[in-house]
């Protein structure tokens, strides 16, 4: 399991941060919205007697809009992203699961790698991501489970093809 399964796996045990950072992005983008100036005047000019304008109330609302929107799609795929991981998660036995916060949640000693259990996770978390992209319409990536077996993983993808 290279770096970047790693990560993968490690990101879904963090889904709720990254849900909470789009929220706060949100508040404080809503913020700064109203916090500018939505008058203009043919007189002004900044420090350097540059004119300065701003853009059209309209145009300003339409990416507020625009933005809420993109929060609100962003948020839902994480929710669809979480319930899923948790449904995997509740299927494991203790142990399993004990292992897979020491090893992608928690920062404490790292427990002896389960090639098995890591190859499961990250064969379900393909199958989330491929459901992912079904559900909210995105270009789809087609999962394939791998194995061991490098001539069966090869059948695999070429019957995704």
């Amino acid at each position: 399991m290279d770096n970047i399964d790693y990560d993968l796996i490690k990101s879904y045990f963090r889904i709720d941060n990254k849900i909470k950072a789009v929220h706060s992005h949100k508040v404080r983008y809503v913020w700064r919205f109203w916090q500018q100036s939505f008058i203009n005047s043919p007189l002004n000019y900044d420090s350097n007697g540059n004119k300065i304008s701003i853009k059209p109330f309209q145009l300003q609302v339409n990416d507020l809009v625009d933005y809420e929107s993109f929060v609100h799609d962003t948020t839902d795929l994480l929710r669809f992203k979480k319930h899923y991981f948790n449904r995997y998660l509740i299927n494991l036995n203790e142990h399993d699961l004990n292992y897979l916060k020491k090893m992608y949640l928690f920062k404490t000693n790292k427990p002896e790698h389960n090639h098995e259990l890591d190859q499961q996770t990250m064969n379900e978390l393909n199958q989330i991501e491929e459901a992912t992209e079904w559900r909210f319409k995105l270009p789809v990536n087609k999962a394939v489970d791998i194995t061991d077996n490098p001539f069966s993983n090869l059948d695999k993808m070429l019957g995704a093809l």
